[in-house]
């Protein structure tokens, strides 16, 4: 006799007239990310301009993400109930240099003045106490605020001599939109900073980057036929997108 041939699916419900498996969910949903610009900039002269340009290069550093599997074994969200569990897995490993694509600004030098960056109104720009703004090589820093989407396909396997299930996915995180930071100048030590020209953008992350997620694997144990969420931490444990329901994990004949 032949062995029917099974697979395991995510379900919305536990079963009865209207089940839908599905062997993989896609999911997309926004990031919030807190980056850290590293980079520099230094007035060079542009072919047979008459005045300098302001060149600024660097790379952005992604956090630390991670992305946390809840199995339940009942539909809802919340901290896990004796029995459950959550696991996690590294999605972006700290420190991850995304350079920033090479750039001139054509902006007024500022005499006794360095420039600065500002890249979102809620973050302070740095202060570049003691930087004179005529050095050969200005160093710049900065916070960045990433609006990015994550792009993955989850995938449920349920192993049959054990209760365990595998959540294994694969994917991207991309920026459909291009993320500046503003140039401004300030006077080395003054809390204060000018605002320059309004078209005085650096652009930190280009539209149409996307950053490879390669296959990673999440298990569960000791919760048969288990409840399964996804959210997305940085390294302090703070939420960088919401909670999503992938379905319950059967297998299906």
């Amino acid at each position: 006799m032949n062995r029917s041939e099974s697979f395991t699916a995510f379900v919305d419900r536990a079963g009865g007239m209207g089940l839908v498996a599905h062997s993989t969910v896609h999911l997309t949903t926004p990031l919030s990310l807190l980056a850290r610009f590293e980079g520099a900039a230094q007035w060079r002269r542009m072919h047979s301009e008459h005045r300098p340009a302001l060149c600024v290069t660097g790379a952005v550093h992604l956090p630390w993400l991670q992305a946390e599997v809840t199995f339940r074994r009942h539909a809802g969200a919340g901290e896990p109930r004796p029995g459950e569990r959550r696991s996690s897995t590294v999605v972006v490993p700290g420190d991850l240099p995304l350079p920033i694509p090479p750039q001139s600004l054509d902006v007024e030098p500022v005499t006794g003045q360095a420039p600065v960056l500002r890249a979102a109104p809620h973050v302070p720009w740095v202060d570049r106490r003691g930087v004179d703004a005529e050095s050969d090589s200005i160093p710049l820093r900065a916070q960045v605020v990433l609006d990015a989407t994550l792009d993955a396909r989850f995938t449920p396997k349920q192993r049959t001599w054990s209760r365990e299930v595998v959540v294994g996915f694969t994917g991207e995180i991309r920026f459909d939109q291009s993320v500046r930071a503003s140039l401004m100048f300030a006077t080395p030590g003054s809390s204060q900073a000018l605002a320059c020209e309004p078209d005085a953008k650096i652009i930190m992350v280009a539209a149409g980057t996307h950053v490879p997620i390669p296959y990673r694997g999440v298990s569960g144990l000791f919760v048969p036929n288990p409840w399964i969420s996804v959210r997305f931490l940085d390294a302090k444990g703070r939420l960088a997108g919401r909670e999503h329901d992938l379905g319950r994990s059967v297998r299906v004949t």
